[in-house]
Formats: structure tokens, sequence, C-alpha cells
């Protein structure tokens, strides 16, 4: 092969690539202001489309009132048998939806998730129209920093021959306070801090009826990050 050729190659690659990563930017763009209800809508569309393209008719199905691969129909299913195994666990009991540790009390964007994984959770049951639970936890493991570098087995027993009373409790109260805080904004009601325990507290709470409301009628988005 030429030079010119080898040149006029590597100039079709380089715009290949850059209009991959435009295309990419572009849907994650779009992808930042969508519900994840919204966003598996579009997956279904976009897959029955790619799948009538090929020609495999055959692997086109309905389900319900919609039309769908057979790809897309395992992963609607796989999705729903997540939700109702969660479901299951919810029921009968107050939950553990969320767990963070006590080590984590400077780290406010961990602290931040935990309580939106609980959020969401109760927003894809109500879209779904599960029933969630009226109230869970979110558990706060009481551990020691540990310095880095350790093996297991040092860490074991590090952990093992802790003193807990010398922990830093202010600083895990306000972690305490920051996750209450959100929760609170995001229409939760904070029924109890339960510190009776050495080894665990729990944030107990549950959705208000505003927010009951709000993802039942699916007008409010949904996922970490939106606001």
């Amino acid at each position: 092969m030429s030079a010119r050729c080898l040149s006029v190659s590597s100039q079709l690659a380089k715009m290949s690539k850059r209009k991959e990563l435009l295309q990419r930017k572009k849907v994650q763009h779009i992808n930042s202001g969508i519900t994840e209800e919204r966003k598996r809508d579009i997956l279904i569309s976009t897959d029955l489309s790619k799948t009538i393209k090929k020609g495999s008719y055959h692997d086109v199905v309905s389900y319900g009132s919609q039309l769908m691969s057979l790809k897309s129909l395992k992963m609607l299913k796989k999705d729903e048998r997540r939700i109702l195994a969660r479901q299951s666990q919810l029921e009968g009991r107050i939950p553990v939806l969320g767990s963070i540790s006590s080590r984590d009390h400077h780290n406010k964007k961990y602290q931040n998730k935990v309580v939106w994984d609980v959020v969401c959770t109760y927003g894809q049951l109500l879209m779904r129209e599960k029933e969630p639970p009226n109230r869970s936890r979110i558990e706060i493991r009481i551990e020691i920093d540990l310095p880095i570098g350790l093996t297991k087995v040092e860490k074991r027993k590090l952990e093992e021959e802790a003193d807990l009373s010398k922990l830093d409790v202010d600083k895990i109260e306000q972690m305490i306070e920051n996750m209450s805080s959100i929760l609170v904004e995001e229409r939760f009601k904070v029924f109890k801090i339960d510190r009776s325990s050495r080894k665990k507290w729990f944030i107990e709470a549950g959705p208000t009826e505003e927010f009951t409301e709000m993802y039942t009628n699916q007008i409010y988005k949904l996922g970490y990050g939106d606001k």
C-alpha cells in the first residue's frame, strides 16, 4: 500500500473516531435529562428498530401492548424480577435499604449516593405500581479508621481489639445529620435515629404522602445527580 493510501486511511480512521466520540457525547447529554423509565423505553425502541432493519422478524415479540425484540424482553423480565425480589424482601419487617461505614464521615458524595439509592428504590416501586414499605432504615456501621496498606488479617485484628468508645462521635452525628437532611429534602420523614447498638446505628425513615403522589403520577425526575 502506498504512503498516500496509508495517509488517507489514517485520516478516515480519525474522522470516524471523532464522529463516534461526538455521537457518544450527544447520547450522554440527552440521557442526562431523562428518567430511568424513559431511558428504558428508548433502548427498547432503538433495539426494535435495529432488529427490524436486520430483517430478524422472528426476534420481534409482543409484550402486553408493546412490540419489542427478544433481547429487550429478556432485559425487561430481568428488571421486573429484580424489582419483585427487592419488594419481597421489604414485606413484613422494616428493611435496611442502605448501608454505610462511619469511616465515610468525610465523604459527603457517597453519603448522598446511599440516600439516593433508597429514594430511587421507593420511586421505582411506586412507578411500577408496587406497594413500598411505609418505612425503611439506613445502616451506619460503627467502625474505626484504619491505616492504609493493611492486610485482611491485620484489619480484622485491629477491628476486634478496637475500643469503640474512643470514636469521634461528633463526626458520625454530622454524617447522620447530613443524610437525614437529604431525606427530608426528598420529601421523606425521618422517624428516629436508633443508637441502641454499639456496632450499628440506623436512620429510620419513610416517604411522605407528597412523595408518594409525585412518583405515582410519574412527574418527578428519578436519578442520582439530576438535581
